[in-house]
């Protein structure tokens, strides 16, 4: 699981850089690593940081369906991540809905 959360964070790291097609690559491996072992925590983590990497791709559907998918995992298990991905849902909404 050591090597899923690194993979997570050099994706996210990949994201920040603007190298967006990389970043999605390696989250999935994460997000598909963390299924598999059934860490609900990581596997909504890596869904929310998906919805990040779609958003500087200004993808807006993309992002609001992976922020819901992250906050059913989260809600689902009752992790406190669940407030957070909520506003980023409510806030990528309105940002489709503006333009």
């Amino acid at each position: 699981m050591e090597a899923a959360r690194a993979t997570a964070w050099l994706g996210g790291a990949w994201a920040a850089a603007g190298w967006h097609r990389r970043a999605e690559e390696l989250l999935i491996e994460a997000l598909e690593e963390f299924r598999a072992v059934g860490s609900d925590e990581w596997h909504g983590r890596v869904l929310e940081m998906l919805g990040q990497t779609a958003e500087g791709q200004d993808q807006h559907e993309k992002v609001r369906e992976l922020y819901a998918r992250a906050l059913e995992v989260v809600e689902a298990a009752d992790l406190r991540d669940a407030a957070r991905i909520r506003q980023r849902l409510a806030d990528a909404v309105a940002a489709s809905e503006a333009g």
